[in-house]
């Protein structure tokens, strides 16, 4: 994750071939996370846009092969002097 205030970028690993789509959501600290992106099967960045710089965020990365197939990684969160 690089977080530019406005602009977060998410990078990960595509580890089904090519063959899940990407989903992020999150979003502030202490909000219900939302959906922010989606990413095609295959692809693996995306930019999230449109942040209040004195937040701070959350954001997890799901690989969705089928509904039955979901993965999730890690949450990764921003550290901004709130």
């Amino acid at each position: 994750m690089t977080d530019r205030q406005l602009v977060v970028a998410l990078s990960w690993q595509d580890r089904s071939a090519g063959k899940a789509s990407y989903y992020v959501v999150g979003g502030p600290v202490g909000r219900t996370p939302t959906t922010l992106a989606e990413v095609p099967a295959g692809g693996t960045k995306t930019e999230i846009t449109g942040l209040n710089p004195q937040a701070n965020y959350c954001f997890t990365v799901l690989a969705v092969l089928d509904v039955d197939q979901v993965g999730a990684a890690e949450p990764v969160c921003t550290k901004r002097r709130t």
